[in-house]
Formats: structure tokens, C-alpha cells, sequence
């Protein structure tokens, strides 16, 4: 019945006139879409606020698409109101069949825009912030997104399967007959949802936190449904599913107010006393003068006396945790101390050791180190 109705009804002239239909549709789309979003562009940039240009943005190319597939479908109506008085069942289904697609088109092209929407940060998260004074995390805003994303493509399947008059009751009824694996799978799944939901209500971390979990330190890059994305420090993509991070300890290296700077700086066992006081003295006023420095905790003490140095003991803590001006200000600090003991004629010590070599008189020679005491046979001439 299809091949006869393409023989007998298809006209070349009617399929000219489709044509033509669609050409001046489309050229007609082109100046119209362009004059009407530069002028909505316009418009928008004149505004206060930037969403009205990330939604314009948003749905440019849908709205496009959507008018290509319109101008098909009006084309198609034109045919196939013009070569048949639509009283065949095969007219009839292809009457329908176009208006099907129309609408699934209206519906997808709906969908992308608002999916495209939720990509465009600023337009929920800047407007909520500003507009209405609610504080939206950094990891909450992701999680919002991916939840609203799932509904928007849930709905729109949805009505997609209405239109084309899908029952899923049969779908249904193939999950019930795998519903143990289906259960088991959804279990995990429910799992790693509840330990997303706990990280996001807790609030260990945001997005661009440095952490630790267990054995794994780095970045965080996102959280979604399932898993916590962590970016380490050797560029390694780490995902970690949510319900093993919410039970893990984690340290937050991006809560601290300040960090930590501890070290032992050894001198010579012939460096005076009198000289090891001076040196600690300047050491700590220059702590408590340099502007980096946290002044609730500082601590400079000469502290033991090693194998083989005097050691003086340093604890305090930059104003800083980021990392680059931690390291700055640790080696103006290094540098400093340079000064202060080179001032005062004071060496640094290194790992060494001091052997003494004592001559008894008889058979053998006894080599004395600070460690260890042997005896070496020494065979007679």
C-alpha cells in the first residue's frame, strides 16, 4: 500500500512546491532568528544582570533546530494536503506520523534548552545569591543541577513515550522479573545518593578543597549521585564512590587558617654560648616583626644536643595556607636566619663524624668515633 501511494500520489510540481516551502521556511528562519536574538542580545546586556544573556544564549540553538524541523514538517503538511484528500489509512498515518514528530521536536528542543540552562552557572547561582540572599555551596550546586537534569530528561521521555502512544507498563513488567539483580544494583546506587547527601548536608569539603581521605589526597573536581571526583597532585583522576568517602576520615588542608612551619637548625659544638643566645633572641623578635608570620604560636628554643650539631628548635605558622605564598614566605624566612647567623659568626652544622686514632704502644690500634668503638689487629713488622 506504501509503494503504490508513492507512485500514484507523489507529483513532481507538488514536490517542488514542498521544496520551495522549505527553502523560503529556512532562508526566511535565518534573517528572522538573527535580527530577533540580536536584538534580544541587545536588550539583555543593557540589564543589570547577566542571566537574561546566558538564557538567550542558552536556547539559541534549540529554538534553531526546532525551526528547521518545523519547516520540514510544515513542507510535509503542504505535500500531503495537497496530493490527497487524506481519506487513506496510509495518509492518515503519515499525516499523523509528521505531527508526532512536530511535537517530540517541540518537546526535545524545550528540554535541551533548559538542560542548557542549568550549565550556565550564574543564571541560578548568582541570581539566588544576590536576588534572594540565599548561600548556595559550591557542592551543593552541582548536585542541585545533576538532580534537576535527571528530572528534566525523565519528564520529557515521558511525555515523548505519550506521544508516540508507548505503553512501559511492558518495561515494568521486565524489571519485576529481574528484580533481585535490579535490587541489588539500586542498592549500591541508594548507598552512594544517601553518602552524597550526607557529604553535601556536613559540608567537609567544597568543590576546589585540597583533602586527604584514606589514601588519597588532592583536589576536589565534583560530586554527582554516585561518586566524588578528586583531582591529585600528579594530574591522577581519582572517583570515589560517595558512601566509602562519607565514612572515611577526611582532612580539609583548605580549613585551616594558617599553616604550619617546623624544623630543627643545627650549629657547631664550638659555637659560644653567649653567641646561641643572641642567635635565638633575633631569631624570635624576627619572627614576631615579619608580617607573614601567625603571632598566636611561636616557639624558638634551643632544644638538644645531637651527634653532631647543636640544635635550635623552630615552630610557627604562616598567615597563609596557600601553597605558593606559604613557600615564599618560607624562604624569606630561611633567608633571614641565614643573615642573623652569618652576623653573628655562627656555622651551621652537617652530619659528620669525628674519629680519634690513639696509639697504645702494643699490638693493635683502637679507632674511637663518636658511635663506635673497634678494635683493628694490627700485625707486627
Amino acid at each position: 500500500m506504501v509503494t503504490e501511494f508513492f507512485i500514484n500520489k507523489i507529483h513532481i510540481k507538488e514536490i517542488g512546491i514542498a521544496l520551495c516551502i522549505f527553502l523560503i521556511l529556512n532562508f526566511l528562519r535565518k534573517i528572522v532568528v538573527k535580527k530577533i536574538y540580536k536584538h534580544l542580545m541587545k536588550f539583555a546586556s543593557k540589564t543589570k544582570t547577566d542571566a537574561d544573556d546566558k538564557l538567550f544564549r542558552s536556547f539559541e540553538k534549540p529554538i534553531n533546530i526546532l525551526l528547521i524541523i518545523a519547516n520540514i514538517c510544515f513542507a510535509m503538511f503542504y505535500f500531503l494536503h495537497d496530493t490527497t484528500s487524506a481519506e487513506t489509512i496510509t495518509d492518515l498515518l503519515t499525516y499523523k506520523l509528521t505531527t508526532k514528530v512536530l511535537k517530540t521536536a517541540v518537546i526535545y528542543c524545550t528540554t535541551w534548552g533548559f538542560y542548557n540552562v542549568t550549565k550556565e552557572k550564574s543564571v541560578m547561582f548568582d541570581n539566588l545569591k544576590e536576588r534572594l540572599g540565599i548561600k548556595v555551596d559550591k557542592i551543593l550546586y552541582p548536585f542541585v543541577v545533576k538532580c534537576l537534569r535527571v528530572l528534566l530528561i525523565v519528564v520529557a521521555v515521558l511525555i515523548i513515550l505519550d506521544i508516540w502512544t508507548i505503553d512501559i507498563s511492558g518495561l515494568v513488567a521486565g524489571l519485576g522479573l529481574g528484580g533481585l539483580a535490579f535490587s541489588l544494583a539500586a542498592k549500591d546506587f541508594a548507598s552512594n545518593i544517601i553518602g552524597g547527601i550526607a557529604l553535601i548536608l556536613e559540608k567537609p569539603f567544597n568543590i576546589g578543597d585540597w583533602i586527604s581521605a584514606d589514601s588519597i589526597e588532592g583536589v576536589v573536581e565534583d560530586i554527582s549521585f554516585r561518586s566524588t571526583i578528586i583531582r591529585t597532585f600528579s594530574q591522577e583522576m581519582v572517583i570515589v564512590p560517595n558512601s566509602i568517602l562519607a565514612n572515611a576520615s577526611i582532612t580539609n588542608y583548605a580549613k585551616r587558617g594558617k599553616r604550619r612551619i617546623s624544623f630543627n637548625l643545627g650549629v657547631t659544638y664550638d659555637t659560644p654560648r653567649e653567641k646561641m643566645k643572641l642567635c635565638i633572641e633575633q631569631t624570635e623578635r624576627m619572627l614576631k616583626e615579619h608580617s607573614g608570620i601567625h603571632q598566636e604560636t611561636i616557639f624558638v628554643s634551643f632544644n638538644e644536643f645531637s651527634s653532631s650539631s647543636l640544635d635550635i628548635f623552630l615552630y610557627f605558622f604562616t598567615t597563609t595556607t596557600n601553597l605558593e605564598e606559604h613557600l615564599k614566605i618560607k624562604e624569606d624566612i630561611n633567608f633571614k636566619l641565614m643573615k642573623i647567623f652569618e652576623d653573628n659568626g655562627v656555622s651551621f652544622a652537617f652530619p659528620s663524624t669525628s674519629v680519634y686514632i690513639e696509639n697504645t704502644g702494643d699490638s693493635s690500634k683502637e679507632i674511637y668515633t663518636d658511635k663506635t668503638i673497634k678494635q683493628v689487629a694490627v700485625d707486627k713488622e
